[in-house]
């Protein structure tokens, strides 16, 4: 059982003929190259996912953070991420850098972009986290949850499917905490967390907080 995290909001039962539409409107976006180079220029921020979790469902979690929360999305949701995965790529994946060094990108903490992630070579929604060097920054991958540090190259200030909420929610388990006087989950319980749920479909029941 998990409570639901109120700044990670969550979905219940979304129409699917508005997420469909805001999927299809990569149509709009892909039509001519000033609109693209518009909205290079214009910085969108991500919108936060309205809906909220209940009852109890199927999902896949993709990510366990330090402070406990397991970031997750549910199964029926599945189709969405793999929809957005894929026009990404066929957006992104013969596209030069945009920036060589983060002075030249204007990079700033709280950033939106759309960043290459190393392990699968697909791109995906992010925000700046962090600033490492003036040619790395640290991401967060917000429909997932996972942080990566990445060259600036790998990244990209135009911005798909600004209409599409996160698709991303952020829970943590019921009536369990460290059993430790700092409070703080050991890196050893995290890791089997993650090895334990990351990636795979585990039954979710919402409980109240």
């Amino acid at each position: 059982s998990l409570y639901e995290d109120g700044s990670g909001s969550s979905v219940k039962d979304a129409p699917c003929d508005k997420i469909s539409t805001a999927l299809l409107d990569m149509n709009k976006y892909f039509q001519t190259t000033s609109n693209m180079e518009e909205d290079a220029d214009r910085k969108v921020k991500w919108l936060p996912n309205p809906e909220r979790l209940s009852g109890s469902f199927s999902a896949i979690p993709t990510y366990v953070d330090v402070l406990g929360c397991i970031h997750l999305h549910p199964v029926k949701s599945e189709h969405r991420l793999e929809l957005l995965r894929d026009s990404l790529l066929l957006q992104f994946r013969h596209t030069a850098p945009e920036m060589t060094s983060v002075e030249e990108g204007n990079l700033q903490c709280g950033d939106d972009v759309v960043a290459l992630y190393h392990w699968d070579h697909t791109w995906h929604r992010a925000t700046v986290v962090q600033i490492i060097s003036d040619e790395e920054v640290e991401v967060m991958f917000v429909d997932f949850g996972n942080k990566e540090v990445l060259s600036v190259r790998n990244l990209r200030r135009t911005q798909l499917f600004g209409d599409l909420p996160v698709q991303r929610h952020v829970v943590s388990l019921a009536d369990i905490e460290p059993d430790n006087p700092p409070r703080k989950w050991e890196k050893t319980v995290l890791d089997f967390l993650h090895v334990n749920i990351v990636s795979k479909v585990c039954r979710v029941t919402v409980v109240p907080s």
